[in-house]
């Protein structure tokens, strides 16, 4: 395991009618990695030298199949192995929004990703742009700010991480790290976003993601919002909410990134149902996944501050930026490296891809 960040649970549901996935071994070819869902956006779960495997069902399209091993299993590529049968003889395995909340930190990095990234370049898009979409959790100076204004400290992530602060300007003057977005306010909900408000120099009708996008030209946004909606709006609205805010970003030619939401003292089962309802909505459109969510957990007090809501911060809460072992310790330090580490992975797989 890699991190601590990527535990494969959950129960994996097959397609009746398929064979018997005793019938099905195979060999891996070399080593490869193995993860922990059918996608490469996460790191690998562990790498596996050429041994045989047992293949327990595929992906839908094929191009994955579940391994089994007495230490565990996983996901290989399906030209990893090698095996004389027909592997669309294997169960299809279905990707639960559970197993997705569970096992896997970034998920859905599809080729649709790519096609939006390039819509919006013809369409006079900034490569080197991001938005910030949310709530106060957004909004806080704890949050990418450090970066823009050159307080930060990569510490071991330096050789990883470097290249997306430069790509995405980190510590000049104009950059999308410490700009204030008009898309991000506290207390703000989905329905906030959406609405038609105007003024501050919007235009008239104007949202404020609308405003947001029209002004920066964002290549990419970063959104959680649902801490607020949580405690008020029905279920059924926040899912049409966020499908909305989905639906505008494509219009803009903007690629959405959906963010899961901390387990909100108290209303920790009412995260959890909104967290399925960001993953389904991020299935439904083919945007990427950032599950903040998982990374928090096993941080002191699930990574949040004492009033139960907002990410905890290092005592001295310029260091969030600081990627030191003590101050991961805290979640405003791991939104902050989870979030370089997203754009690190859009810059390669997206936008360079």
């Amino acid at each position: 395991m890699r991190h601590g960040w990527i535990v494969l649970i959950g129960l994996l549901l097959a397609l009746p009618g398929a064979a018997s996935a005793q019938d099905y071994t195979a060999r891996a070819d070399g080593m490869h990695p193995v993860y922990a869902l059918p996608d490469t956006a996460s790191p690998p779960l562990f790498w596996l030298e050429s041994t045989p495997v047992r293949l327990t069902g595929r992906s839908a399209d094929a191009a994955w199949v579940q391994i089994a091993l007495a230490s565990g299993g996983g996901w290989m590529r399906a030209d990893a192995v090698q095996t004389g049968l027909d592997i669309s003889g294997l169960p299809v395995v279905v990707i639960s929004p559970e197993m997705v909340l569970d096992g896997v930190l970034f998920w859905n990095m599809t080729p649709f990703a790519r096609e939006i990234f390039a819509y919006g370049q013809e369409h006079g898009g900034r490569a080197d742009w991001f938005s910030k979409v949310g709530d106060s959790i957004t909004v806080s100076a704890a949050f990418l700010h450090p970066f823009g204004v050159g307080v930060y400290d990569l510490g071991e992530y330096a050789a990883e991480l470097s290249p997306a602060l430069e790509f995405f300007g980190a510590g000049l003057a104009d950059n999308p790290f410490s700009r204030q977005s008009r898309a991000a306010g506290v207390g703000w909900r989905a329905a906030d976003l959406l609405a038609p408000n105007g003024g501050g120099g919007c235009w008239p009708g104007e949202s404020p993601l609308e405003c947001e996008y029209r002004e920066a030209r964002p290549a990419a946004a970063l959104i959680m919002v649902g801490t607020n909606d949580l405690v008020q709006t029905p279920t059924d609205d926040y899912r049409r909410g966020l499908s909305r805010i989905v639906e505008t970003s494509l219009r803009f030619g903007v690629l959405p990134v959906l963010s899961t939401l901390p387990a909100l003292r108290g209303y920790e089962d009412r995260a959890r149902e909104f967290n399925r309802i960001i993953v389904e909505t991020a299935a439904v459109h083919g945007v990427p996944l950032w599950n903040y969510a998982l990374a928090l957990r096993g941080l002191p007090n699930d990574g949040l501050s004492r009033d139960g809501v907002h990410p905890s911060a290092p005592p001295d809460r310029d260091a969030a930026a600081v990627f030191t072992p003590e101050n991961r310790r805290y979640g405003y330090t791991m939104r902050n490296l989870t979030a370089l580490k997203l754009l690190k992975l859009l810059l390669d797989e997206v936008m360079n891809g």
